[in-house]
């Protein structure tokens, strides 16, 4: 409830209690008009309105007393009474006015106002100004963008009397309240967005979740995308960060069944060991995919080896708390003739390093609502769907969805192999056209080469989530026959893999932006 409307209630409380002591004093006077609370009452409304006829009006002693009380507050009450109807008429009459004419518009409802969702309601603005942003809060606040109004997410959909083009955002700090907010509002039919890292296995189709490592790991990869297949990173940085930034590094960053990627991890590696013991192979002399990728683990300080750190072409720094990122960077540059590019972790602007990862950076449609990649993968299942059969994107599970999420993140990387020398920023329908195109005149051991390095990439992904080989598929027990380095699978399995270059000219493909 509004202050001021519980300001206004305290106040009605004690004046009603006011009216009744005046009752109780003037009750034994002969002579007095106040001797019920409605009598009591019109005294005091004359007294509040600075009427005075004087029909009324206290005589004993103790009367007097409370009246001259009575007096002295009706000012005051009469203020609190104001402001609570201009609070009404500020936080549900007035938007819900403006809301009921704009009811036909696809409408953005926040239900915080941290930092994060007054980002993502600026960017909406910016693409599109006329769309129409709420925030549903306890307490309505005139600075922020859009609508601001205590009307809840479920009054507001019984105002629009429509589900279709809402989407909603729980943004908020709390993992938890992001998660029972979203919750409760799960059969509706609204597009809704979660900030939280809990994945259930099977989510309503139209609920998102995501997570701020999360879309900072796609954030960098996207912006900073790795154009060399024989490379040193160093990841300097433990906890949640670092850990994304090198999941999703493996994931994207297949460009050749002979590249030779070095990755060092500096930090507390105890953690991503035991989630990812599938990985373990990486650490040894072949990589578990076939190529010759590395995990290189340093839980030494990040510059106890000088001469290692001097020598690498990419130090990206993502530690979680951005001062400790802050530090070594500006240690890193004082004291290292390092001539790799240096990459940080940073809010703001710091000469000499790249920096990634503000709040304006992380919260933007394209990340948060991810409609593109969403599209990507869909489209790209029911295309798969068509020729091989299976379940419908509706139908499936988290992993399986996420499979296809990964499957169109790669997307980029494919296009720049395909067409060296452009500049790939998203793929756009062009494109995709000119690289199916170049795909479509390859020969064949170009196209063996492309096959493989769509085999790694599947593998890549299987192996990040702990699935390893066996002789027949199991979901549960995650074992798949085809988790086999290239050259063991048969003709057959290996000619599969031409689907996810063909996918890139398929018609019905859409690629454009916008949600």
């Amino acid at each position: 409830m509004n202050k001021t409307l519980k300001r206004f209630l305290i106040a009605a409380v004690l004046f009603t209690g006011l009216l009744a002591a005046l009752v109780l004093a003037e009750r034994g006077a002969p002579d007095s008009g106040i001797r019920t609370l409605p009598a009591a009452l019109w005294y005091a409304l004359t007294t509040l309105t600075t009427v005075g006829y004087g029909d009324l009006y206290p005589l004993t002693p103790l009367g007097r007393v409370f009246g001259a009380v009575l007096q002295l507050g009706s000012l005051g009450l009469l203020a609190l009474l104001i402001s609570a109807l201009l609070t009404v008429f500020r936080s549900r009459l007035r938007p819900m006015w403006r809301l009921f004419f704009a009811r036909r518009m696809d409408w953005f409802i926040f239900s915080s106002a941290e930092e994060a969702s007054q980002v993502m309601a600026d960017a909406l603005l910016a693409e599109k100004p006329d769309r129409v942003v709420i925030f549903s809060l306890p307490e309505v606040n005139s600075s922020l963008p859009g609508i601001s109004t205590s009307l809840t997410p479920s009054e507001l959909l019984r105002l629009r009397r429509s589900e279709e083009g809402v989407h909603l955002f729980f943004l908020s700090d709390s993992f938890q309240q992001n998660e029972a907010g979203a919750a409760a509002l799960a059969d509706t039919g609204c597009r809704i967005y979660c900030l939280s890292p809990h994945r259930p296995e099977r989510l309503p189709d139209r609920q998102l979740r995501f997570d701020p490592w999360e879309i900072c790991a796609r954030l960098y990869w996207h912006r900073f995308p790795l154009v060399n297949p024989d490379e040193e990173i160093w990841i300097v940085g433990d906890g949640r960060y670092a850990r994304a930034l090198i999941e999703q590094a493996l994931a994207v960053n297949v460009l050749s069944p002979a590249q030779s990627i070095r990755y060092v991890l500096c930090g507390d590696d105890s953690d991503f060991h035991r989630c990812h013991p599938a990985l373990e192979p990486m650490t040894e002399s072949a990589g578990a995919d076939g190529t010759k990728d590395r995990l290189v683990f340093h839980s030494l300080p990040w510059n106890e080896d000088a001469g290692a750190l001097c020598a690498a072409d990419r130090i990206i720094f993502c530690s979680d708390r951005e001062e400790e990122n802050l530090e070594r960077v500006l240690t890193l540059q004082k004291y290292y003739p390092v001539t790799a590019q240096v990459h940080a972790r940073l809010s703001l602007p710091l000469e000499g390093a790249a920096c990634f990862g503000s709040v304006r950076e992380l919260y933007t449609p394209d990340l948060v609502m991810r409609a593109r990649l969403d599209r990507l993968a869909r489209q790209g299942h029911e295309n798969y769907r068509a020729v091989n059969g299976g379940p419908r994107w509706e139908e499936l599970s988290d992993f399986a969805r996420r499979s296809n999420l990964a499957a169109a993140d790669h997307w980029e990387t494919k296009l720049r192999l395909l067409l060296p020398g452009e500049t790939v920023l998203s793929p756009t329908a062009t494109l995709c056209r000119r690289a199916a195109a170049v795909y479509a005149a390859a020969d064949e051991p170009s196209r063996q080469r492309f096959r493989e390095i769509e085999h790694i990439r599947w593998m890549r992904f299987h192996l990040l989530q702990n699935w390893r080989w066996g002789p027949e598929r199991s979901n549960e027990r995650r074992i798949h026959p085809m988790l086999l380095p290239f050259e063991r699978l048969t003709n057959e399995e290996q000619a599969k893999d031409d689907y996810a270059w063909n996918l890139l000219g398929a018609e019905g493909i859409q690629v454009e932006e916008g949600l």
